[in-house]
């Protein structure tokens, strides 16, 4: 028998549920034809480490997630190519976990603002 792939959203945290952050940069840059002064973001990706390439198993790629003692160093204007490099490393799994979740995160007819969209959906 042949299952149909589906793909659910996950909620993917750190074990302890701390707060973490996606390494990002920003550019500010003028439009040539209306001379618009425009902010632009990115998050940035790294390989998928393990639990992420299960998850994201076509493209196997991850955001990039600072841990703590890595914030500084991103944020120094200061901070080499080369020590840039250092830091582009998938984030230890072993200090991730995640779990599927209702597909009513996406959705436009029900309040996804609620706590349960975090919750386990199987």
């Amino acid at each position: 028998m042949e299952f149909a792939k589906k793909k659910y959203p996950h909620y993917v945290y750190l074990k302890g549920h701390e707060l973490f952050c996606f390494a990002g940069i920003h550019s500010r840059w003028a439009d040539r034809e209306t001379g618009e002064v425009l902010e632009t973001y990115s998050i940035l990706n790294t390989e998928a480490n393990p639990l992420m390439a299960r998850i994201h198993n076509v493209k196997l790629r991850m955001p990039m997630i600072l841990s703590p003692d890595k914030y500084e160093a991103w944020l120094s204007p200061a901070t080499t190519r080369e020590d840039i490099a250092q830091l582009l490393i998938p984030y230890d799994d072993s200090e991730m976990t995640a779990h599927t979740i209702s597909k009513r995160i996406t959705s436009r007819t029900e309040n996804s603002d609620v706590p349960e969209v975090t919750d386990p959906f199987t």
